[in-house]
């Protein structure tokens, strides 16, 4: 078929013998219109808004490394581990709190670097990403690639680079994202959470670093860049920061570390606002071990400085006295002091001071054994403090009031604060400070009061006890009088001597005649006790017997001075 060309660049022309039908044609120019459409769309598609997840694959990549470029210094957006040193923090607990959860690995780093960041393979690594979720949480793994090779990330890769989750995997829980990255204002212990970590009088709509309790807040610095980092805001404390804090703080729930570690690289990675990647120097140890990262690749230069005690921040004040270890956070209304090792009998012994202008000086306990987790640790107030004590009790013990120490720090501290928190209505949250405040206050002189109350019944029915021995004692005694005294009666009448003598039902009795003579029915001694059966234990034993021993004076007279004191003559 001869074609004839009209014009430069124009299509050739159908004969006209053969003219393209209608309808073909327009379904050629529909489906023509289409595919440029697709094309403008793939050149001029942005990411707005949802997950990169959510972009389409052939774009996610590029997206990625978009988020990253738009950073004006990217190398802030690689956040790296820091080096706990054991011998600086161990004073102070840290260590053991980390210990306890089987994350003692997570204080240290495995890349082998100090100046060096490979940024060119990690963010490749992490542009390529892909999650599979497995069968169960612990199967979960990321893939992505580095120089056409194929790096896992997964439970059993990072166990190969140091033991992570080291109580064992059984132990540990898996939360559910919702509850422990998306929502966790909602979950039930929310309220019990920010108590336990947050001084009184916080506020709970934004979580300020400020307003941790000292603990805490050492503790959180080292969880902002090696358990769940960010790049910015470090002064504030975000929702998800509160179940892990906590968790770290009390050794339970047992979460596990590494699947903290896969999702909070996966998240960043997915988050259209979060333009950092986490865990980078775990994750060059990884690409190490994988061989994708050698001697020849490109770094650039940056210096990694461990944690110092010495230079926390400008909040924070680290004082090395002759005797104690003191830290001091803020204007120095927080205060922290630990003896020494060498100036005490056990060098696990700690002493903690928690001050908060408002509020008085909190205290609290960290001397539990490695093998305990860490316990609810209610504050102290000043008076407390004017007490002359320096630790609070362990909280684990219930709130009874027969159990507590007869000192004023059962007042503030121990189950005292579970009582408070229990005691608050579902509104309590909404009320202002000043309400919020005197609510407890008032809770505390309740719960006070009726302790008191129930120690002063306790006494008055020790007192009841004792003279009731007494009383029944002269009752007993009475009765062996008169039985003796029946007795001789009877025998120097010249009757039967009757011992025991039955009790006489007189309505059954004929009319007494004169001519039978009855022994004298015996004097019932007591409902309570009965001598003569109590005569045998009493002298195997060589004590009192009865509802009422000896016993009872030692225990009344033992709550009013004290234990038996060794005798001087």
């Amino acid at each position: 078929m001869k074609r004839i060309f009209r014009g430069k660049g124009k299509e050739p022309a159908e004969s006209s013998r053969n003219p393209e039908p209608e309808a073909q044609r327009q379904r050629r120019e529909t489906q023509e219109k289409a595919a440029e459409e697709e094309v403008r769309n793939l050149v001029t598609y942005k990411w707005k808004s949802g997950s990169l997840s959510q972009q389409p694959s052939n774009l996610r990549e590029e997206f990625f490394r978009g988020k990253m470029n738009s950073l004006k210094d990217k190398t802030t957006g690689f956040l790296c581990e820091k080096d706990v040193p054991e011998k600086e923090f161990k004073p102070f607990g840290v260590i053991k709190k980390f210990k306890a959860l089987g994350w003692e690995a997570a204080l240290k780093t495995y890349d082998g670097e100090s100046k060096r960041l490979y940024m060119e393979e990690i963010e490749d690594w992490v542009a390529t990403l892909t999650l599979h979720v497995g069968t169960s949480p612990s199967k979960v793994k990321l893939e992505g690639w580095v120089n056409e090779t194929k790096v896992t990330m997964s439970f059993d890769t990072l166990n190969a680079i140091a033991k992570f989750d080291s109580k064992g995997s059984n132990k540990y829980v898996y939360p559910d994202l919702e509850d422990l990255y998306f929502n966790p204002d909602k979950h039930s212990t929310w309220n019990m959470m920010l108590d336990d970590l947050f001084v009184p009088g916080a506020d709970r709509g934004n979580l300020h670093r400020e307003e941790l309790k000292l603990k805490p807040k050492l503790v959180h610095l080292i969880l902002q860049h090696n358990i769940i980092p960010r790049r910015g805001d470090k002064a504030e404390v975000r929702f998800y920061d509160v179940p892990i804090l906590y968790a770290i703080m009390h050794g339970k729930p047992m979460v596990s570390f590494r699947y903290l570690v896969i999702y909070n690289i996966w998240l960043s990675r997915d988050s259209i606002d979060r333009k950092s990647i986490p865990h980078c120097r775990l994750i060059t140890a990884l690409l190490k071990k994988a061989g994708v990262i050698s001697s020849d690749s490109v770094a650039i230069p940056k210096r990694f400085t461990p944690f110092n005690v010495k230079n926390l921040g400008v909040n924070w004040t680290y004082v090395d006295g002759d005797t104690h270890h003191v830290l001091k956070s803020g204007n120095g209304n927080q205060k922290w002091s630990v003896l020494k090792a060498g100036n005490q009998e056990d060098s696990g012994e700690e002493e903690v001071e928690e001050g908060d202008s408002t509020f008085g000086d909190a205290m609290e306990e960290d001397n539990e054994d490695d093998d305990q987790p860490a316990q609810n640790v209610g504050a102290f107030t000043a008076a407390a403090e004017a007490a002359g004590s320096s630790r609070a009790p362990r909280s684990n013990r219930p709130f009874e009031y027969d159990m507590m120490d007869l000192n004023p720090e059962w007042a503030f501290s121990g189950s005292m604060q579970d009582t408070i928190r229990n005691t608050r209505p579902a509104q309590y949250y909404h009320w202002p400070e000043l309400t919020r405040v005197m609510f407890d206050h008032n809770t505390r002189l309740g719960a006070s009061q009726e302790r008191a109350t129930k120690q002063l019944h306790d006494r008055q029915e020790m007192w009841n006890r004792a003279h009731a021995y007494a009383f029944q004692q002269e009752i007993n005694h009475r009765y062996e009088d008169d039985r003796q005294g029946r007795m001789h009666d009877q025998w120097h009448a010249g009757q039967e001597v009757v011992p025991d003598p039955p009790v006489i039902d007189y309505t059954t009795l004929p009319p007494y005649d004169g001519s039978v003579t009855y022994p004298t029915p015996q004097i019932h001694h007591s409902a309570w006790v009965d001598p003569r059966l109590a005569q045998a234990p009493q002298q195997q034993e060589g004590g009192e017997a009865g509802a009422f021993g000896f016993g009872e004076f030692n225990d009344m007279f033992t709550s009013i001075f004290g234990p038996p004191q060794p005798r001087y003559y």
